[in-house]
């Protein structure tokens, strides 16, 4: 029966291996808590990045929403005057594809609103009469 060798650490050959081990430990110890900082301040600058997209994100949605009132209330004053002067509202008589008049839209293509007539165009008219005199 041969007996197995004990090793300790008195052991050169054993303690210089041991010592090699733990310094290798050490270094991969030391590599991955470096890796660990440079990945948290890349995390932290991303973060600031998202922050700054949302900011900037919040303010286009803001410039949007206002683009899109003076849209929606540009549409109900072209409907209005289109209508106060009895035009097509899509092309005013202008575009000989569109669907609604084919080009024939132009002033007088159908009835006029009067109440919008009133509201919009004759106080122009007797603007205008007034100044000719």
């Amino acid at each position: 029966m041969s007996k197995s060798r004990k090793y300790s650490t008195k052991d050169p050959e054993v303690k210089s291996k041991n010592d090699f081990i733990s310094s290798d430990f050490e270094m991969q110890n030391d590599i991955s808590k470096e890796i660990i900082r440079r990945l948290r301040i890349q995390n932290k600058k991303l973060l600031h990045q998202i922050e700054a997209l949302k900011a900037k994100l919040k303010i286009e949605c803001s410039n949007t929403d206002q683009v899109n009132k003076r849209l929606s209330y540009a549409m109900v004053v072209n409907n209005r005057l289109s209508e106060a002067l009895g035009s097509c509202n899509k092309c005013w008589g202008e575009d000989h594809n569109c669907t609604s008049c084919y080009g024939k839209g132009a002033s007088g293509w159908r009835p006029i609103n009067k109440r919008f007539f009133y509201l919009y165009i004759l106080p122009s008219i007797e603007n205008f009469n007034g100044d000719s005199k």
